[in-house]
């Protein structure tokens, strides 16, 4: 008897682990990849207040003109909203992509140094290299992102010419 409660209870096990999920990351909690992940969920899944978001998540740069700091996450929020819309800033409605919906099940938040042959190139020191991940759909980058320290510091870019390179953009 004890033998076949053994045996049942492993048959249980595995047709539980059959069942499950299998994500395609192991995500340890604090990392910049839970930072994104986390940031992408309120942005995308949510119905967060926008400033709150960006208070909560992006990292402000040195400040070189005279926005004020409310003045600058007002900015963000405002950008975060198109974002939400599928828009991103210049574009129309009509040129707007869909919104970016993170599935840990089929998305990846990888470091830029794993997929940089996939990705744009870009001008980043060592260090920004280092703290640069991509959001992966089916192979391709969606979104790049410059992690300082417990925020976000950039999830946008500019391209310098036509064949230029690329620059994450601070707030």
């Amino acid at each position: 008897m004890k033998n076949y409660l053994c045996k049942t209870a492993f048959v249980v096990c595995v047709s539980m682990m059959s069942t499950t999920p299998v994500f395609s990351q192991i995500i340890t909690a604090g990392t910049p990849k839970v930072l994104i992940i986390d940031f992408l969920y309120e942005v995308y899944q949510t119905n967060q207040d926008a400033l709150g978001i960006a208070k909560k998540y992006i990292a402000l740069q040195n400040n070189p003109n005279d926005f004020s700091v409310d003045a600058r996450y007002r900015g963000v929020a405002e950008h975060l909203t198109l974002l939400r819309k599928g828009q991103t800033v210049g574009q129309s409605t009509t040129e707007a992509s869909r919104p970016i919906i993170f599935n840990p099940a089929k998305d990846k938040v990888v470091p830029y140094s794993e997929v940089n042959k996939l990705c744009l190139v870009f001008s980043l020191t060592k260090e920004q290299e280092d703290n640069t991940y991509v959001l992966i759909e089916n192979g391709k980058p969606l979104r790049y992102f410059l992690v300082q320290g417990d925020k976000i510091g950039s999830f946008d870019y500019m391209i310098k010419g036509v064949n230029g390179p690329a620059y994450l953009l601070g707030y």
